[in-house]
C-alpha cells in the first residue's frame, strides 16, 4: 500500500498518487494554527546595542542613520518622528530642533496605526568590524531605508544609503490599507 510518507518521499511516480499528495499538502498547510508565521518580533533597545558592539556606538550608529532618514527632503519630511519606545533610547535621537522625537509605547503605537498613523522601526542593525548597517521601516507604511556608518576613531560617518526598498505588505495591524 502506498502511504502519503511514500508519496512524498518520491517512491511512486503515479500521477493520481502525486496530485492526492498535492491537494494533502494543500489541506495540512490550511490547518496550520495561526502564527505559524509571524514575522520575528521587534529588535529591542538591547539586541540593538549588541549587534551594534556597545552602548556608545549604538547611539552613535543611530544617530548619523537618523540624521539622514529624517533630512527635511521630499515628502518623507515631518515635524514629528514616531518610534517604538522598546527600540530607542532617548538619547539616540540626534540634536534636531525642527523634529520632534516620540517614543511609543505598545499601546500607544496602536493607537497611531488605528488613527492611519505611521512609525518607525529598526529591523536591522549589524556590523562588521568599523562598518555598521541600520534598516529602517514605517509601520503601515511603504518602503525600508538602510544606511551605512562608518565608525571612526572621530565619530560616525554616513557612508551612503543601502537601498530604499517598495511597496507594502499588507498587515492586520494596518487597518488603514486598502481603504
Amino acid at each position: 500500500m502506498t502511504t502519503f510518507r511514500h508519496i512524498i518521499a518520491g517512491r511512486t511516480h503515479n500521477a493520481r498518487h502525486t496530485i492526492a499528495a498535492v491537494v494533502c499538502l494543500v489541506l495540512l498547510i490550511g490547518e496550520m494554527p495561526q502564527g505559524q508565521n509571524d514575522p520575528d518580533p521587534p529588535l529591542t533597545i538591547e539586541a540593538i546595542t549588541i549587534k551594534l558592539g556597545n552602548p556608545t556606538d549604538a547611539q552613535g550608529v543611530i544617530s548619523a542613520a537618523l540624521t539622514r532618514l529624517l533630512r527635511p527632503t521630499g515628502s518623507i519630511f515631518r515635524t514629528k518622528a514616531f518610534f517604538l519606545a522598546s527600540q530607542m533610547r532617548e538619547e539616540w535621537f540626534p540634536a534636531n530642533k525642527e523634529i520632534e522625537f516620540v517614543r511609543l509605547s505598545a499601546l500607544e503605537a496602536a493607537a497611531l496605526l488605528t488613527a492611519c498613523g505611521t512609525y518607525w522601526m529598526v529591523i536591522q542593525a549589524d556590523r562588521s568590524y568599523d562598518v555598521a548597517s541600520v534598516v529602517f521601516r514605517p509601520q503601515c507604511g511603504a518602503g525600508s531605508r538602510g544606511y551605512r556608518i562608518n565608525i571612526t576613531g572621530l565619530g560616525y560617518d554616513t557612508m551612503g544609503t543601502e537601498g530604499i526598498g517598495s511597496g507594502y505588505a499588507p498587515s492586520p495591524d494596518c487597518p488603514c490599507l486598502g481603504r
